[in-house]
Parts: structure tokens; sequence; C-alpha cells
């Protein structure tokens, strides 16, 4: 019997961070679905491709050791580029995609899988991802 007082411990806190980022992408998939029905391919290859980009960027950071050999996080960087394109899909879940990173840089702080410097490094995903989903308001007009 499972007792609300019972603390987790460090392998049940890695299996939920293993688990956040891929349910953050289910999300955003059936979201983008929901949401923009035939258009959903489109936002989804600009978004997996931010995410793809941003991944890349930080393993050849931290295969060159530029700060160290974790810097940037690259999960939470992975994180921020779903939740920025979690953000362009519904501008009012804004609240749930902070929620999130702040529970899940939380989560690998408490776990000791990054430091607060890696994850602050992880931040170059925001700009990254703006460039997949910003459309200049000529372009927008002529795609309508």
């Amino acid at each position: 019997m499972w007792i609300a007082s019972k603390r987790m411990n460090f392998h049940q806190l890695d299996r939920i961070a293993d688990l956040c980022n891929p349910l953050l992408i289910l999300a955003l998939i059936c979201l983008a679905f929901a949401t923009l029905k035939s258009r959903a391919w489109p936002f989804l290859l600009r978004n997996g491709l931010a995410v793809v980009v941003v991944q890349q960027l930080c393993k050849y950071a931290q295969k060159k050791e530029v700060w160290g050999e974790n810097f940037p996080s690259t999960h939470f960087a992975v994180a921020l580029a779903l939740c920025f394109g979690l953000v362009v899909l519904k501008r009012r879940l804004w609240p749930v995609a902070l929620a999130y990173l702040i529970g899940y840089g939380a989560l690998m702080l408490f776990q000791g899988y990054h430091t607060p410097r890696e994850m602050l490094g992880a931040l170059f995903a925001v700009p990254v991802a703006l460039l997949f989903h910003y459309r200049p308001k000529k372009a927008r007009s002529l795609a309508s």
C-alpha cells in the first residue's frame, strides 16, 4: 500500500524524468492535430526541425567542451524547444509550458543531472526555435 508521506526514490524519479520529454512530444502532436487539423504536419515538421537543431547544437558544444562536458543541458534545451512550440500552437498554454519547465528543471536539479549554469545555457533554444516558427508578415499574407 502506498502512503502519501512515502518519498519517491532516485530510480522512480529517474523514470519520471526519462518520460517527461517523450510525453510532451505526444501531447504536442495530439494538440497539433486537434487544433490545426490538416495544417498540423507543417507545424510539426518545423517544431521537429527546431528540436533536432537544438539537440545537435547542444551535442556539438558538449563535444567541444566549450564550457564543460554537460554544458548546455540537452534535455532542458529540447524541453524549451518543445514548450516554445506548445506556446506557438496555443498562446493560452504558456502557463502550462512554464509550469512544465519549472517542474522539469527542478527535477533535474534535485536528481543532480545538471547544474543551474548548464540549464541556463540551454536558453539558446528559445531563439533557435523562434527561427523555425517565425514568418514575416509579408510571407504570411502570401501564404494565405
